[in-house]
């Protein structure tokens, strides 16, 4: 690598092609130059939303390749910089040195206006945080007819039910969120901010709103089988039809690194996905602790009709591909 760009910015990243391509007298802002191994970068914090607006082309081209889950013809669009919760496994909070900073929803909408897509995916860490967030959303998606899938907070979800038939009717079809643990212990370890039963609480409200939900678990490093056994269970019960699985992944810059550091096994990049384990567990052998990790897509797999499907139709498509080219 020759250079590393470690801002949020994207005018910053713009500077370094145009100081590559045509004048190598351009300052960088938040680029590293690894060339001469200086070890100086200076970073601008964001302090108003960027105005710069990524070039479609390229999606245009390979807009049918595009998916989430069984959605095609996905787009990626954002409002937001960092997040304004403070979960202490997460890095998303130390975007912008934590400052965080949003646009508003009607620039967003004029955005989105000019994309050619079926679906929208609004990939802000928190889309809506607050009632006020919420109405205005409402007030400027209320005509406009996308379909958008977004990152929701439980606890938001559960202290605001009457708002999401709202958000349902302005164009939020799917709710990603973040329910992490069905255990208290590990959610104040995580400083989630709230117990399990919001997590039940929200689910129970999307149920409601007839809007979809993908749930985002997290193992942690202290379960043991026995709490891989209630994970099932709690899926089973609650109906859960989408749903991800990740080991708890201490990373660098964010708290929990600072706690984990010592106890870190495996420094290899690639392990690094959620999907590896860096730390030894407390209560399992490794061995075993990857074999109920496992279990649990296998679990999926026949517990999720959508899983399924979206197998079925990743093969299918592939396989398409593969003929036509």
């Amino acid at each position: 690598f020759d250079y590393l760009v470690v801002s949020n910015q994207l005018c910053d990243f713009e500077s370094l092609i145009k100081y590559l391509v045509f004048d190598k007298t351009i300052p960088l802002n938040g680029v590293l130059n690894l060339k001469d191994e200086s070890d100086h970068v200076t970073i601008d914090k964001m302090t108003a939303f960027e105005s710069l607006k990524p070039n479609r082309t390229y999606f245009n081209y390979i807009k049918k390749q595009t998916r989430y889950l069984l959605y095609n013809n996905v787009a990626l669009v954002k409002r937001s910089h960092s997040c304004p919760y403070a979960c202490d496994f997460c890095y998303c909070k130390l975007l912008n040195e934590g400052d965080y900073i949003t646009r508003s929803y009607k620039d967003l909408s004029t955005e989105m206006a000019s994309v050619e897509a079926d679906y929208y995916w609004a990939v802000d860490d928190v889309f809506i945080h607050n009632a006020k967030e919420a109405m205005s959303f409402i007030e400027t998606f209320k005509d406009k007819h996308y379909k958008l899938i977004v990152y929701l907070r439980a606890d938001f979800i559960a202290a605001h039910p009457e708002i999401m038939k709202s958000l349902k009717d302005c164009g939020i079809i799917e709710v990603i969120v973040g329910l992490e643990s069905i255990k208290a212990s590990t959610l104040i370890e995580f400083n989630k901010g709230y117990a399990p039963d919001v997590n039940t609480k929200a689910i129970q409200v999307l149920k409601q709103a007839d809007i979809s939900l993908t749930a985002l678990f997290m193992v942690d490093i202290n379960d043991c089988y026995k709490d891989f056994k209630a994970l099932k269970q709690y899926i089973k019960k609650h109906q859960l039809m989408n749903y991800t699985f990740s080991i708890f992944t201490p990373l660098r810059g964010t708290k929990l690194y600072k706690e984990y550091e010592k106890d870190i096994k495996d420094f290899k990049c690639e392990h690094y996905d959620f999907l590896h384990l860096v730390l030894k567990p407390t209560k399992m052998f490794s061995f075993t602790f990857r074999l109920a990790f496992v279990q649990l897509f296998i679990f999926q797999f026949f517990q999720s009709k959508s899983a399924r499907q979206f197998i079925y139709k990743l093969l299918k498509d592939n396989i398409k591909r593969g003929g036509n080219e």
